[in-house]
């Protein structure tokens, strides 16, 4: 069982934050700025996913690629993160529906069990897309994915790179993917 304390923090994650604090402090002296945490912090779980996803939302294809690159580079699994693109993309879609059915944010975020918040953060992208272009985009991720799961593409834990180009050409496509 987690505990919080006073601060709210679960008390699990206090040693690691305090290792954060003690390398930023160290590294970047007086004045803490973001290039500090973006070099030093190791981010993780629901930030890695949110900040990712909030870049694809935003249309900012270049700025989510970087990221995703900084990502990899600091060990985060390709495969894992494969999975939350795939999880993205099926949120996005069924948000598009709804907007395409004329539904408000909040009946959006009741109909399809997208939290709120995600809902505000996708709808900008998926209103741009057609049911046709949301129909073509399900397609490709089945076929990407059945290819994962019968060998088409091979990956192993020792070579990602298939799974890398997969990510990067689903990134892509979702830049490109509008009504």
């Amino acid at each position: 069982t987690r505990f919080r304390n006073v601060t709210g923090v679960q008390t699990c994650a206090l040693p690691i934050l305090s290792m954060e604090v003690q390398k930023l402090a160290l590294a970047a002296g007086a004045s803490i700025e973001q290039s500090h945490l973006d070099a030093l912090c190791v981010t993780g779980g629901h930030d890695v996913i949110w900040r990712l996803t909030d870049l694809i939302a935003g249309s900012d294809t270049r700025g989510a690629l970087r990221f995703l690159h900084r990502l990899w580079e600091r060990g985060e699994d390709p495969y894992g993160t494969y999975a939350v693109l795939m999880h993205f993309i099926r949120q996005l879609t069924l948000i598009a529906v709804a907007a395409n059915d004329g539904l408000p944010p909040s009946a959006i975020a009741k109909a399809t069990g997208v939290h709120p918040q995600g809902v505000r953060s996708m709808l900008r992208l998926a209103s741009q897309l057609s049911l046709g272009s949301c129909h073509e985009l399900l397609q490709e991720c089945a076929t990407i994915d059945r290819g994962l799961k019968s060998g088409v593409y091979s990956f192993s834990s020792d070579s990602m790179t298939e799974v890398e180009i997969l990510v990067e050409s689903l990134i892509l496509r979702l830049s490109h993917v509008r009504a």
